[in-house]
């Protein structure tokens, strides 16, 4: 069941472009902003958690004492899954900024990034705007679905909500003023939830493309494997993608080809996800 969930996600989250109208999370910023105001006594780490968890666990407690359909339980765990990744989809708005890159509409292609991004962007990312759409899509490949699918395996439908929700809250603390002063427990909460994850990608990036070169680099870079911080996961998967793909470490270099790239090295590791959990699934190890 859990494959079969999985497989129905990728494939909506591929092929059904409207999905994002329906992961609206501005009910969530709502209920952060409420939990902040009424907490503010309480220590950083206590209020995230308070902000992040209820959800979850109200999800847990439904899918196992409420629900006793098989049926009905897989059809919720699915829709969960789905709700959990994005919420925004990047692969077309990525085909989008490549064509729009190439013909030198460059307007338009900023415009493209920064709705892949989901922020405005900063001089410097305008300056080197391909290596900017790279970077990013090695990491929210991870964030937005694999990240998700990792923690919908080891904690049912809880654990992908879990994480998407403190994904959330990091993006949340970075564009809310109200909320600013969570956002050092909010990053860390998400730097551990995607600890494991990262790393997971980060080697079937690897994997899928030149392994030797893509794990030298990360070895060569600062304890990317150790060190447990957001910036480290970040650097960790932006590293081994250009590696796996040995694309040059000047950004100025970077084209539409390099984005393309990019987008058939993420499809690859999807197919290594899958493969992966099939073998798992046939094993025994998950149902």
């Amino acid at each position: 069941m859990t494959l079969i969930s999985i497989v129905i996600c990728l494939f909506s989250e591929r092929f059904l472009s409207e999905l994002h109208t329906f992961r609206n999370y501005t009910w969530f910023e709502k209920f952060t902003t409420s939990v902040s105001r009424l907490t503010k006594h309480l220590s950083i780490k206590t209020v995230v958690m308070l902000i992040v968890l209820p959800v979850p666990l109200l999800i847990a407690f439904i899918d196992y004492n409420v629900i006793h359909n098989s049926i009905i339980q897989f059809l919720f765990a699915t829709a969960i899954l789905l709700f959990s990744m994005g919420p925004k989809q990047f692969y077309e708005l990525a085909k989008e900024f490549c064509q729009t890159f190439k013909k030198g509409e460059l307007d338009i292609a900023l415009w493209i990034a920064s709705k892949i991004l989901d922020r405005d962007l900063s001089p410097e990312e305008k300056t080197n705007l391909a290596n900017t759409v790279v970077h990013c899509l090695f990491i929210i490949a991870n964030d937005r679905i694999l990240a998700p699918i990792f923690w919908f395996i080891i904690l049912g439908p809880m654990g992908a909500v879990f994480f998407r929700l403190s994904s959330e809250l990091r993006y949340l603390c970075e564009k809310n003023e109200r909320i600013k002063d969570l956002q050092t427990g909010a990053n860390l909460l998400h730097a551990i939830l995607n600890w494991i994850p990262s790393r997971l990608t980060a080697f079937s990036y690897a994997a899928m493309g030149n392994f030797v070169y893509a794990m030298s680099k990360c070895r060569n870079g600062e304890n990317l494997f150790e060190k447990l911080t957001l910036n480290n996961n970040q650097r960790l998967l932006h590293t081994a993608g250009t590696g796996a793909l040995t694309m040059s470490d000047d950004p100025k270099t970077f084209n539409h080809h390099d984005v393309y790239q990019t987008l058939s090295l993420i499809r690859r590791t999807y197919a290594l996800t899958l493969g992966t959990i099939a073998l798992l699934t046939l094993g025994g190890w998950l149902i």
